[in-house]
């Protein structure tokens, strides 16, 4: 999901115009604007190994893994969304320290996103309204 944010950041959709008269369609390649992602999501995926929680487990970690879980926040740190493909059961506040763990680590993926040499901002959604 992170080459798909990094990815998005670089894309550059053509304007395209209208002849009314005719209904034909030009596409206007030179004023392609930048796709523009005003609240980007960061996953963090983790395993429960032996009954540790594991951030970002290795293909070796998942398969030893009773369960994995993916856990999704926006810029702000708030949870927008778990990923919970099967698998044994959390451990009793495994949700809260996942989305604890990934918070952490949050400024990370945020400053790794925004050094991107691309067009489009990582920023919070209430910059994006003052600009």
């Amino acid at each position: 999901m992170m080459a798909m944010m990094a990815a998005l950041a670089s894309v550059r959709l053509p304007r395209v115009a209208s002849d009314e008269a005719t209904g034909a369609l030009t596409v206007q390649a030179e004023a392609a604007l930048p796709v523009r992602v005003v609240q980007p999501l960061f996953p963090f995926s983790f395993g429960v190994l032996a009954g540790t929680l594991i951030l970002d487990p290795c293909a070796e970690e998942e398969a030893l893994s009773s369960t994995a879980v993916t856990v999704l926040l926006d810029c702000q740190g708030e949870l927008r969304a778990v990923h919970k493909p099967g698998g044994a059961p959390l451990p009793d506040g495994g949700l809260a320290a996942c989305v604890a763990a990934a918070r952490q680590r949050l400024p990370v993926l945020i400053g790794a996103l925004a050094s991107r040499e691309a067009p489009a901002e990582v920023q919070n959604p209430e910059e994006a309204n003052e600009a």
